[in-house]
């Protein structure tokens, strides 16, 4: 997966891609994608009224940005700016592992293994 990824409510995911939020408005820039499809999957208020943007170990949530306010093409992505009444933004920073820890996470892929041919 990307380093930086925006998922909308009804699951699409747009990989290599950045949000912004700044004075109650939300903008997302978009990479890989049509100016239609941009349009189709952020003109859709129940596509856009959750909007999770993962980037290294943090993950932010945008709640209630419903309206489509603008959107334009620029040399590399698709910019979109989205408003609403209600809306939030949560930030929740991933704990990671040190290596310590992570070598310390028993392996029990052989144990998964030999329990699904054993048919458990």
């Amino acid at each position: 997966m990307a380093d930086r990824v925006v998922t909308l409510n009804n699951g699409t995911i747009f990989e290599d891609s950045d949000c912004g939020y700044a004075d109650r408005k939300l903008w997302c820039f978009i990479k890989g994608i049509s100016f239609g499809e941009a349009y189709a999957a952020f003109s859709d208020p129940e596509s856009t009224k959750e909007i999770r943007f993962l980037y290294g170990n943090v993950e932010e949530i945008y709640k209630g940005f419903t309206d489509l306010d603008i959107i334009r093409k620029s040399e590399f992505t698709i910019d979109i700016r989205l408003i609403g009444e209600n809306t939030s933004r949560e930030i929740i920073e991933i704990p990671t592992l040190t290596e310590e820890e992570n070598n310390d996470v028993p392996d029990t892929t052989e144990e998964r293994s030999e329990s699904a041919a054993e048919g458990h």
